[in-house]
């Protein structure tokens, strides 16, 4: 039934032509269609606020995440101690070094890192620099742009929950909205029309103590009077009060303050366009919607996990070529090799793989069971739109039928042809 109720709220919210000032007077009166009261708890709803500002501060995760691949400096220190024992005497040595590495790690699972570092040895003029490459890629496990933006890729799926439940946040506002709308305007009339009922009755208590003055009725019908008269007045207290009520959850809603006066303006509503409600819901629900992202962020989490129970094999070269020094060594040093470590049997990593695609499934049986339950309430929602139908024309031929009634027990009560029983 929500989610009907979300289908035909997407008719409701009109563009809104002019804009909605923040009332500030508490002694100003608020004139507002539906439309305007929707578009102002948008607007003003402080749960829509806080959503947003939860999925703004989402946002920053990815640039976290995405700043792994940015190019980094950090500068190193240190100072060094060696000792040595010889047959005739024992030497000790200090050394300092500074230098500064920058590095960069790339999406397919390359990293590479260059440091320029110079040496001094502390109490001596002894001083030397050397540059060091080094290039390192994974060939298996760890391969490939979607393994290595992992935590991108979560990121960005945490931003299109955060999103989707600001949607979300927004179709319940709305909808709290309506129903907070249209409970006040329909106390409000019922109020009205108990005060003509209570207005009634009270000027049939005059006339019927009258008559009882003259002999024409009986205790019974002044006693019966009043009765109906203090019930009339009850109900003009208990309709005001609920309306009242509707009108202060309104305002909370509009984030209004309690000192506002609101005047609610019934507008005519748009009629719906009910040829394929079942598709339409289906594309506009948010929970659907947000399954949908689940499922694919479970399918991506399968290859994922799939990689992880491939074997670590990495492939690093490194390049070393001295700068300067008391002594220059023009000798340059490099090397490659195949680098391999892991657990044979990778039982950790097979479970982790296995469980990732029943999860991926369970998503999948989720998306389906609620699609359906959702083609079900739309069924049942149509049905209760006619339904309602039927019974409008039916409380309308009620209503002319009670109103003629209603005359001719008049004119038999004025003529002392019947009491008020039959009139009350």
């Amino acid at each position: 039934m929500k989610d009907f109720i979300f289908f035909l709220t997407l008719w409701v919210v009109l563009p809104v032509n002019h804009a909605i000032a923040v009332v500030e007077n508490e002694s100003s009166a608020v004139r507002l269609t539906l439309s305007e009261a929707i578009q102002m708890g948008l607007t003003h709803n402080r749960n829509v606020a806080a959503s947003r500002l939860l999925a703004d501060a989402e946002i920053f995760s990815v640039s976290a995440a995405e700043s792994e691949f940015s190019l980094k400096t950090v500068p190193s220190l240190a100072v060094s101690k060696t000792s040595s024992e010889g047959l005739t005497a024992n030497q000790s040595t200090f050394q300092g070094s500074v230098g500064v590495q920058l590095r960069k790690k790339f999406n397919i699972g390359m990293a590479l890192s260059a440091e320029p570092t110079y040496y001094q040895m502390i109490g001596s003029a002894d001083h030397s620099s050397a540059l060091n490459l080094v290039l390192r890629q994974s060939l298996l496990k760890g391969f490939g742009s979607e393994i290595n933006l992992d935590r991108v890729h979560r990121a960005e799926f945490d931003v299109k929950l955060s999103k989707q439940n600001v949607s979300q946040t927004k179709i319940n506002t709305v909808l709290e909205v309506i129903t907070a709308f249209y409970e006040a305007l329909k106390q409000k009339q019922i109020a009205e029309i108990n005060k003509s009922l209570a207005e009634r009755l009270r000027q049939h208590v005059v006339l019927i103590g009258k008559k009882e003055k003259r002999g024409l009725t009986g205790p019974m019908d002044t006693y019966r009077a009043l009765i109906r008269s203090k019930d009339a007045e009850e109900s003009v207290a208990r309709s005001e009060n609920v309306y009242l009520n509707y009108l202060s959850k309104l305002k909370w809603l509009l984030n209004l303050s309690g000192g506002v006066s609101l005047e609610l303006v019934p507008e005519k509503l748009p009629e719906l366009d009910l040829t394929q409600p079942e598709e339409d819901v289906k594309r506009a629900n948010v929970e659907l919607i947000q399954l949908r992202t689940q499922k694919e962020e479970a399918v991506r989490l399968v290859r994922v996990a799939e990689n992880t129970t491939l074997p670590d094999l990495q492939f690093q070269t490194n390049y070393r070529v001295p700068l300067m020094g008391p002594q220059p060594d023009s000798q340059q040093r490099w090397s490659i090799a195949l680098q391999g470590s892991t657990d044979l049997f990778r039982g950790e990593e097979k479970n982790s793989f296995e469980r990732a695609k029943i999860r991926a499934e369970a998503v999948e049986v989720t998306l389906q069971l609620r699609s359906s339950d959702i083609n079900r309430q739309v069924q049942q929602s149509l049905l209760f739109i006619h339904a309602a139908k039927v019974r409008i024309d039916l409380r309308n031929a009620q209503i002319k039928e009670a109103e003629a009634k209603l005359a001719l027990t008049k004119v038999k009560f004025a003529h002392d042809m019947t009491d008020n029983f039959e009139l009350i």
